[in-house]
């Protein structure tokens, strides 16, 4: 049974990158085995967590819309997970429950985390782990409440993706086409650039490795007309080749910046007659269950696809994690800690 099992592990924030960040700064370390020892906590091994550009904007000093990590202190991210024990009338064992968990093999959820900014109980809506955790979870929203409400696309109009093989701008693409508009993708690699107009239905995509310095000339290429709306999902030199060809009253949400997460902030060259427009999915947390619904729907009618690179095992995580710098993944990352919940050694 799980509860008798004692081996546990857990990825620490070891400290703090001064550039960007090395499997030096983080350590897999054993810890204690949890037990639940008061009313209101769930036992729930963590099974699926996600691997984001916004963990690096964790490692810094700079407080944000959540507080950096903690040197010492075990490394989290948005994760599902499923209940092995209980002592909460809310969550039964078999319930899976979605929110920000520790890096752990094993772990119990504290009564004062079973909130919708946290942790909450997961209706999968019949759809696989990935997809709730990828498409049916912060990614997701912030798709979907980015462009509808930030963005706010017209039929006909261009619309630039970067990173459009990524977690987000995937489906920020494909859900501008079905609204009608002209979407070009922005990605690195031709195999990238297939998957882009070949799966994901853009209409054109440019490949930025290709371009070089020339990013500017192939955007143009591409858009003639101009650019009305750009999804910026990496900033610095990608966001000034943008500029340079966007219409006057175009719009841009900017929703990330690999790219300069552990750089100096930036100098743009091109703003001009610009609306910029900052996305906080925070915001939207009373309405995700609408998010969740119309992605479900849209998926399960084969309107959007959705990809994941999964890694497997605990260990994986700080090599996923040092990937999306150098652009390894295709989709979604996810590091799948067990297969099912554990029982004894299985799954792990």
């Amino acid at each position: 049974m799980a509860q008798q099992q004692t081996r546990n592990k857990e990825v620490i924030f070891a400290s703090r990158p001064k550039d960007r960040p090395t499997e030096n700064n983080f350590r897999l370390q054993d810890c204690d085995y949890p037990r639940l020892t008061k009313d209101g906590q769930a036992h729930a091994p963590p099974m699926h967590t996600i691997i984001v550009g916004s963990h690096f904007k964790l490692m810094t000093e700079v407080n944000s819309y959540t507080k950096p990590y903690e040197e010492g202190q075990p490394m989290y991210g948005d994760t599902i997970a499923k209940v092995i024990d209980s002592r909460n009338n809310n969550f039964n064992k078999g319930d899976y429950v979605m929110g920000m968990l520790n890096w752990r093999l094993f772990d119990v959820i504290s009564p004062e985390m079973f909130k919708p900014r946290f942790v909450q109980k997961l209706d999968t809506k019949g759809l696989p782990l990935d997809v709730n955790l990828g498409l049916l979870g912060m990614t997701g929203w912030t798709a979907y409440f980015g462009l509808n409400h930030k963005g706010k696309p017209k039929q006909g109009e261009t619309v630039v993706v970067s990173a459009a093989t990524g977690a987000v701008g995937m489906v920020v693409g494909q859900l501008a086409k079905i609204k009608g508009c002209r979407v070009i993708g922005i990605a690195g690699g031709t195999e990238k650039v297939r998957v882009v107009k070949e799966e994901y239905g853009f209409d054109d995509c440019v490949d930025y490795k290709k371009a070089g310095d020339r990013l500017s000339d192939e955007l143009k290429r591409a858009c003639p007309e101009g650019i009305d709306l750009f999804w910026d999902g990496v900033g610095g030199p990608t966001l000034d080749a943008v500029l340079e060809n966007l219409k006057v009253g175009g719009r841009v949400v900017s929703c990330g910046c690999i790219s300069s997460y552990n750089n100096p902030q930036p100098i743009y060259k091109n703003w001009l007659f610009v609306a910029k427009r900052g996305l906080l999915v925070y915001d939207y947390f009373d309405r995700v269950e609408e998010a969740r619904t119309e992605l479900a729907r849209l998926y399960k009618e084969g309107h959007i696809k959705y990809k994941t690179t999964i890694s497997h095992g605990l260990e994986e995580s700080v090599p996923t994690l040092l990937g999306l710098f150098e652009g390894k993944n295709v989709g979604k990352a996810i590091v799948e800690i067990c297969k099912d919940t554990p029982s004894g050694a299985a799954g792990l």
